[in-house]
């Protein structure tokens, strides 16, 4: 397991933790970060924030690999 801190806004303070079957390349971090993004544009107003099946269901698309690579997030 391998793991990495992303901030996917810059000017917010939200950081996530990744978990992932092998280590995450800069570009890889930046689609996760893009994916997460994604997922948080998806949830209404009062929802909970988004999941690790929404986060990875914002990158399937364009990365089905990387989707399955990542095992865990969570918030800070």
């Amino acid at each position: 397991m391998a793991k990495a801190t992303l901030k996917p806004w810059r000017r917010e303070s939200i950081l996530v933790e990744i978990e992932s079957t092998e280590p995450l390349t800069k570009e890889e971090e930046e689609e996760v970060s893009g994916g997460i993004r994604t997922a948080f544009a998806w949830i209404l107003a009062g929802e909970p924030i988004p999941s690790l099946d929404e986060v990875k269901q914002a990158i399937q698309g364009s990365n089905p690999d990387l989707a399955k690579k990542i095992t865990k997030l969570k918030y800070y």
